[in-house]
């Protein structure tokens, strides 16, 4: 069987998509490419789950950024609903939901192979340890069920710098 990578690396090769040797910044074209099939990729899962997602966009900074308006955590700004236009509950497709979960490992991962990344395995395995990492005294859930993450978890599992040391090492290769 092939790995997660290596069958996202072929369908980028038979779709002609570029995978650069190593880490480099993205142009404009494949920057908004990705972000909108993660957008989509994203909706779909929502609405197979049955739960329909509003975005309201209040702002346009000056650095082109939106800010938007919703009703949950600061900056990660949307509403949840699971009751249609029609007052009736939303129906949830499990088929749905599974390949939509895939379709996004896809996204996620061709991502990363569009700029260069390699060895999705042990970056993973980076960003896994960090969130086992929200396990140690002081975790705590949230009223959605989030598992939160210890007063010092910053200090022993932040994945950024771990994940920065792979970027610079390939990039030198």
């Amino acid at each position: 069987m092939k790995t997660v990578e290596s069958g996202i690396r072929a369908f980028m090769t038979a779709a002609k998509q570029e995978q650069p040797d190593r880490p480099t910044m993205p142009n404009e074209k494949l920057r908004l490419l990705r972000a909108s099939l993660i957008m989509e990729e994203a909706l779909e899962q929502c609405a197979a789950w049955g739960v329909r997602v509003m975005v309201e966009a209040n702002q346009v900074e000056p650095d082109g950024l939106v800010q938007i308006k919703g009703n949950t955590k600061e900056n990660m700004n949307h509403s949840f609903a699971i009751i249609g236009a029609d007052g009736k509950e939303l129906p949830v497709d499990l088929v749905e939901i599974v390949d939509g979960a895939y379709d996004q490992v896809y996204v996620s991962i061709g991502g990363n192979i569009a700029i260069g990344f390699h060895n999705n395995d042990a970056g993973f395995q980076i960003v896994q340890d960090a969130n086992m990492g929200k396990f140690g005294p002081g975790a705590w859930t949230d009223d959605r069920g989030k598992v939160q993450k210890p007063k010092d978890w910053a200090e022993k599992f932040l994945p950024n710098p771990k994940i920065e040391a792979m970027i610079k090492e390939q990039q030198a290769a």
